[in-house]
Order: structure tokens, then sequence, then C-alpha cells
């Protein structure tokens, strides 16, 4: 099989389960007495989402905590006072769109700088949460080789970059192909023993640097040519450097969901670092690298 290759430039807690109980234990003796319980809004917190990148503009999310008596409807905070500094220096004060969001206009993040967030309103507790984003990592080359795991034809990608030396750095690998006319994730999926987990089903793989720190990298990673659904299919990789409040974030928001509809797996917190709140203020750059493959539909890829 002949292969060309074109390289172009947030469960259940004890706590959960002891209030079941007590619900349970309450319709036994009392079938038609309804039980209204008030949550005082004092104990509940403001919830701050963003992240922010290099490449685009920046939106600040703000809604209210929920607890395990709420319905699913999520509260939006619309009355909030918003500041954003870049290395200490006021440059916005975002300003409600409505659906407890405060688009930051006229302003682009930069690489290398730290970025604080600070909300409050009325009635909550004032948050603060800050981040930087990391330099952006190039993926220096990417080989492939057809194959097959399981009996199922798949693409093998070798993707290489070089870790910068002397700090912690933190990945997250995906990619997206554009095939038929349409753009959609691709499910990957790797033997590395090195990395950490993978993100959102499959759909990203997350590994950090402590065994190659200042060194050059080569992660091996394979798709399912069913993938492939035009006679061109352009994939491509993004290489993600990703702060380490965002990366524990994310490593514990997938392992939460995973985790959160099974009564017999141990809880997982999501990690937060918004001081007094809840949420993630959270920063990223990406590098990016396209392959380009000639197939269809699964069969022979050149």
């Amino acid at each position: 099989m002949k292969t060309k290759t074109y390289i172009f430039t947030n469960g259940l807690t004890l706590k959960s389960l002891k209030f079941i109980f007590l619900v349970l234990l309450a319709g036994l003796f009392s079938c038609e007495k309804i039980i209204d319980i008030n949550i005082p809004d004092k104990e509940k917190k403001i919830v701050l989402n963003s992240i922010i990148t290099n490449d685009s503009s920046m939106v600040i999310n703000l809604s209210k905590s929920m607890s395990v008596l709420d319905d699913d409807e999520i509260t939006f905070i619309d009355d909030a006072t918003v500041k954003l500094y870049e290395d200490g220096v006021l440059v916005a004060e975002p300003v409600n769109a409505g659906g407890g969001n405060y688009p930051v206009t006229g302003f682009t993040p930069v690489k290398g700088k730290k970025y604080k967030v600070t909300a409050s309103n009325s009635t909550l507790k004032s948050i603060s949460a800050e981040d930087k984003i990391p330099n952006s990592i190039e993926i220096l080359s990417i080989d492939t080789i057809s194959t097959e795991i399981e009996g199922t034809p798949s693409i093998e990608c070798s993707i290489e970059f070089e870790d910068p030396s002397g700090v912690e750095n933190y990945y997250i690998l995906t990619a997206n192909i554009s095939s038929g006319g349409y753009t959609s994730p691709v499910n990957i999926y790797t033997m590395d023993i090195n990395i950490e987990d993978y993100l959102d089903i499959k759909y990203g793989i997350m590994i950090r640097d402590d065994v190659f720190n200042g060194n050059k990298y080569k992660l091996i990673i394979n798709f399912d040519k069913y993938n492939f659904s035009g006679l061109v299919n352009k994939v491509d990789f993004q290489l993600q450097s990703v702060s380490k409040d965002l990366y524990l974030y994310s490593l514990s928001y997938t392992r939460n969901a995973r985790t959160g509809n099974n009564l017999f797996s141990e809880p997982v917190q999501v990690y937060s670092n918004v001081k007094d709140g809840l949420g993630i203020f959270g920063a990223y750059s990406v590098s990016q690298k396209s392959v380009t493959f000639v197939g269809y539909g699964g069969g022979e890829v050149y």
C-alpha cells in the first residue's frame, strides 16, 4: 500500500446521597406534604467562564452557582461590574450583552502577558482570576503511514515538536478534518504511555512535558480512515500550548463528566482558579499544520 503525505504549513457526592435518602424517607411518611426549601442567595457564588487566546477577542461569561436543589436552568448574571487588567494595568471594563456575556470589544490578548479579571455585583461576593497566555509551540513535522488496528483501516501520524526547557509545559492536541464540504473534529487515539488523558471522548489528547522537558518529542496518534468522506481530505492538526490552570481544569472536567453518572465511581472535583468563586479563567496559544490525504470513504489513501 503506497502512502504519500503532503504537509502544509462539571456526580453524586456523599452529601447528595444523604439528601436523596432523606427525600425518600420523607416520601414514605408524607406523600402529600410539600417541603419548600429556600437556599439563600448569599450562599451562592459567581461562576466565571472565559478561555482566552492571542488570536481572537475575549468574552467573559458570568452565572450563579447551582445547588442540588436547583432546576436545570442556569441563572446568568447581567448586572455585574467587570474589569480586565493586562500586567496589572486596567485595559477594559466590558459591558453586559445579555445571557451573562461581557464581550471585550476592540481588544485582543497578547502571548506572554498576564491577564486578570474581577467581577462583582450587589448580592454576591466579588471574584477575581488571572492567567497568562503561554507561547505557542511549533509543530515541526508530521509523518504518516497507512495501517490497520484490530482490522480497522487507519492512519498513523507521528507529530514532532520541541518542548522548551526549564519550564512546565502543558499540551492538548486536536485534529479537524475538512472533507466533502464539511469540517468536523476527528476522533484520535494513541498508545503513547505518556499521555495523561483524552479530552472530550478522544477529540483531544492531553499531555504534559514531565518526561521530555527541553527535548524534541514525537507523539504517535491514530485515527480511522472512515473519517474520510471525500476524495480530498485535509486534516488540520492543532497543538495547543495551554496554561497550567486551563490544563488542570480540562483534565478534571473531563474526568468529572466521565464519572458523574456512575454511582459507584469516586467523584472528581472540578478544578477552578477563580478566587472566592467557581469556574475557569484559562489561556492558551496554538500552532497548526495541515496534511492532505487523497482517498475515499476508508478505502485506499495516498
